[in-house]
């Protein structure tokens, strides 16, 4: 798996460190809480590691960008303090790409194309190797498959400082991460291709859709069992029985209806005579509201003619108290009248002559004598309107009485004979409804055994699918058998790796072991498995260190030898952990000259990535780039350069 790494750009408060990461070996060395370890980890935080949690960088830490290749594309890794995202911008050869912001743990849609759900998802897309994925149960084949994890791949690509002697590639069975660095191993030296992840998954599938389909088929006879039907025929019956009866309750309630409507006629004279007294009803009362209406008219006359002789009495009595009064000056205006010229006849305030006014007065004011004789008449016709009124009353009482009467004798006749009819009639409809709904249930239900053998047919098509793909299965781990010879070159390059670095007690004549169901490498003293050592049987943190370390180096020279699915990096933070390079200087040195030789040889494509206190000069024709890493030192600057707490 082509994966270069090239840039490390990191952003703190108050500087931005550039780290070219682009030489066969990038040593990084110097003296503690300079922060060689803290480049590792970030360059793992940007592909899905965790953060440091350093004070330095959380106190100090903004982002940090990584330029890498993968495959045929160029890919910028972004991620900010306290985010558990990654910003990954990628292009091809032809400039196409896209950028997508790549959760670390996989989200629940897919965040590009149909198969991608999260950042490991993605590396793996864009190394060309699609998303993995492995089953669970290594001995149940019809167990289901989860995804195989770029995070995973890191444990062989990242020796972290702080597992280097604690475990071995978490391949211990009790360690929880025992399954998932086995499938790693079995992956990387081709025990798991894509073509045999491919027919894993569609052997889940197929066995899945089987087991699916079948179950449904099972329930969906119980149901029809439970019904008590075993056949369309017998459901297809009960459905034209069950219209027949419809049929027959249908004609029953029609002929219930026409003799209802025949036997109802001796309401029909009474309904008549109902109609006919609503017409004299609607007549009467509108001739009690015509006399209403007169009797109002005349009451309003009455009230009239006995106020104008109230108004006429009190005129003349004004009249004669006023005649024999004198003025001298004008009520109103205050003038002297004396001046004004008048006549003997004329009113002294109005100039009119007094005679005319009283003749006038005489000849337009009613006579008390005709005004009673009027109120007389009126009161007459009032009296005789009012009797006439209150008879038409009585009359219109007695019709709505009557009326009334006819109403309750017809409603009587009619409950009377309705009553057995609506009984008959209700029940005739809901035994029809009922046997409708039934009938609506049983042409639903005669699809059911079509539904039930197309299940059974998906199911035995998937079952034969699921065959077929395990004889698939079965040829292609048939043609993975010879990778034995893969585990007895690993195990040849580990052994020449722990002789080149002076591992402690390591004979000629003693042998590696690889077993291929657990991954685990021993140490046969002289040949002899009974009494083999492996990685938690060493006597020391060093050779626990220097033991992973060799294995390391080992698995990437196979894999970039066969071009196995490995990435092409390896990041080791301390080699020399336990290991003290004065006294065990013979180790470090050769450690180093064999590391430097691979790199000039057989590791060509493979970048290394070391942190460690001291360094071993490499040959001149080394691919190699250094960096001394001293805090307080202006030269030899830590990564914070500004930075000087603990």
């Amino acid at each position: 798996m082509r994966f270069k790494l090239n840039l490390l750009a990191l952003q703190f408060r108050h500087s931005t460190e550039v780290i070219d990461l682009t030489a066969s070996i990038t040593f990084f060395h110097g003296k503690i809480s300079s922060g060689k370890s803290t480049i590792l980890n970030l360059v793992d935080a940007c592909l899905g590691g965790k953060l440091p949690r350093t004070n330095a960088i959380q106190q100090e830490f903004i982002s940090a960008r990584l330029e890498a290749e993968i495959g045929a594309h160029e890919v910028i890794f972004e991620r900010t303090a306290g985010s558990n995202q990654v910003q990954v911008t990628w292009r091809d050869q032809d400039g196409a790409g896209a950028s997508v912001l790549a959760p670390i743990d996989n989200s629940e849609r897919p965040i590009w194309k149909d198969t991608i759900y999260g950042l490991s998802d993605l590396i793996f897309e864009l190394a060309g190797v699609g998303p993995m994925k492995v089953r669970r149960n290594k001995s149940n084949p019809d167990a289901p498959l989860i995804p195989l994890s770029f995070r995973d791949v890191m444990w062989y690509c990242y020796l972290e400082q702080g597992d280097l002697d604690s475990t071995f590639f978490h391949l211990e069975i009790e360690d929880p991460r025992c399954s998932k660095s086995r499938d790693v191993m079995r992956y990387a030296l081709g025990y798991y291709t894509e073509r045999l992840n491919e027919l894993e998954q569609k052997l889940a599938y197929e066995t899945q859709e089987a087991q699916t389909k079948r179950e449904s088929a099972e329930r969906l006879r119980k149901f029809l069992s439970e019904l008590g039907y075993d056949s369309e025929l017998e459901i297809q019956a009960a459905a034209q029985s069950t219209q027949a009866e419809i049929d027959a309750a249908q004609e029953r309630l029609r002929i219930l209806r026409e003799t209802h409507k025949t036997n109802t006629h001796f309401a029909d004279d009474l309904r008549h005579r109902l109609r006919k007294m609503s017409e004299e009803v609607a007549e009467s009362e509108g001739a009690l509201a015509s006399l209403q209406e007169f009797i109002s008219k005349e009451a309003s006359l009455r009230d009239e003619i006995l106020s104008t002789k109230f108004r006429l009495k009190r005129l003349k009595t004004a009249s004669a108290v006023l005649a024999d009064v004198e003025f001298s000056e004008c009520p109103r205006c205050g003038s002297e009248l004396a001046d004004l010229p008048r006549s003997a006849d004329q009113c002294a305030l109005c100039g009119a002559t007094e005679m005319a006014n009283k003749r006038e007065l005489e000849s337009t004011s009613p006579d008390q004598t005709d005004l009673d004789a009027r109120l007389s008449e009126i009161d007459q016709s009032l009296s005789m309107r009012r009797k006439e009124r209150d008879k038409q009353g009585r009359h219109l009482q007695a019709l709505v009485d009557e009326k009334r009467s006819l109403d309750d004798r017809l409603n009587h006749e009619l409950r009377q004979y309705d009553s057995a009819f609506l009984s008959q009639a209700r029940a005739l409809e809901r035994e029809i409804a009922s046997m409708e709904q039934e009938l609506v249930t049983l042409r639903r239900d005669a699809r059911l055994p079509e539904a039930l053998r197309r299940m059974e047919s998906e199911a035995d098509e998937h079952t034969l699918n699921a065959s077929a793909t395990r004889r698939d299965l079965a040829r292609e781990r048939e043609k993975l058998s010879g990778q034995g010879e893969l585990i007895a070159t690993l195990a040849r390059y580990f052994y020449e790796a722990l002789r080149a670095a002076n591992f402690p007690a390591l004979t000629a004549e003693d042998t590696i072991l690889i077993n291929s169901r657990n991954w685990l490498a021993y140490i046969c003293p002289r040949g002899d498995e009974t009494v083999k050592i492996d990685y938690h049987g060493l006597s020391s943190g060093g050779k626990k260190t220097l033991f992973k370390v060799c294995y390391a180096v080992a698995l990437h020279r196979l894999a970039e030898e066969f071009n196995l699915p490995l990435p092409t990096f390896l990041m080791v933070d301390s080699p020399m952990k336990n290991i003290g390079n004065d006294v065990n200087k013979d180790i470090f040195l050769a450690l180093y000259r064999y590391v430097y030789w691979l790199s000039a040889t057989a590791l060509k494509e493979t970048q290394l990535v070391i942190a460690d206190a001291d360094i071993a000069i490499p040959p001149a024709e080394t691919k190699f780039r250094e960096r001394l890493m001293t805090p307080g030192d202006k030269e030899h600057p830590p990564l914070i350069p500004y930075y000087s707490g603990h």
